[in-house]
């Protein structure tokens, strides 16, 4: 029997398909391209880092410098600054002309609270200089009444300041070059001039007059009205104990 051979199934030839040229350029042109742009990465990278540890090495290489600390003067310091130029004439509380000297006796007020005093005494010219000015050892305040009597003479004069506040009442001998005579009058003479032993205190002192050029006199009011003097020795600060009588 002979066979049929067109009907017998005929498979299909498989076609393999082979990549063309263009193909493979592409792919290896994709490939030069990531390698490009990996080697394009791993250069911008190391020479970051490498610029970010020689800026960080040359930052620690570097010396630092340390910041000189702020010192804020003290008040002393602040005075002591302020010696040069001229007294601010807001700040004087009181002023004397000496005659004897030309100098000028000024309570001044530093602002500077130390201790419950606020204010010095000073010699100085007719200019306010700071400078040429003489310091008093007088502590004083600035809210006090002050009066100042300047002796008669001509040549070399004393000054006797009152410093007043509420019933307290102190007296300085000043020297018309600025020296200070002793110290506070009623201070070194309380016993002398006999309060509360020879008359009766709560007391007024008050200055009455230049007697000389070197003595003057104090009068003492007590709270009874009776009245008493006692004479003063300028050069010395010293009262004469003598000369103590009652007025009325």
């Amino acid at each position: 029997m002979e066979e049929n051979i067109s009907n017998q199934p005929v498979n299909p030839k498989e076609t393999t398909t082979q990549p063309t040229s263009n193909s493979i350029n592409n792919q290896r042109g994709n490939t030069l391209i990531l390698l490009g742009v990996l080697f394009l990465l791993l250069v911008v990278g190391g020479g970051a880092y490498y610029l970010g540890t020689r800026n960080q090495s040359n930052f620690q290489n570097s010396p630092q410098s340390t910041p000189t600390p702020t010192v804020k003067p003290s008040q002393d310091l602040q005075v002591t600054s302020n010696q040069s130029g001229i007294f601010e004439k807001s700040q004087i509380v009181f002023e004397k002309d000496i005659p004897s000297s030309n100098k000028k006796l000024i309570v001044f007020n530093t602002k500077n609270n130390i201790e419950g005093f606020d204010s010095e005494l000073y010699a100085t010219n007719s200019t306010y200089n700071r400078q040429s000015a003489k310091k008093i050892d007088v502590k004083l305040v600035s809210i006090a009444k002050y009066e100042a009597f300047v002796s008669p003479s001509s040549t070399k004069s004393y000054v006797v300041l009152n410093s007043s506040l509420g019933d307290g009442q102190e007296f300085y001998v000043i020297e018309s070059d600025g020296n200070l005579i002793g110290d506070e009058i009623i201070k070194i003479n309380y016993k002398a001039i006999g309060y509360g032993v020879k008359f009766g205190c709560q007391c007024e002192t008050s200055f009455k007059e230049w007697n000389d050029n070197t003595h003057f006199t104090l009068k003492i009011v007590n709270g009874t009205g009776e009245e008493y003097e006692i004479l003063v020795d300028a050069a010395t600060g010293k009262v004469n104990e003598s000369s103590f009588k009652k007025i009325k």
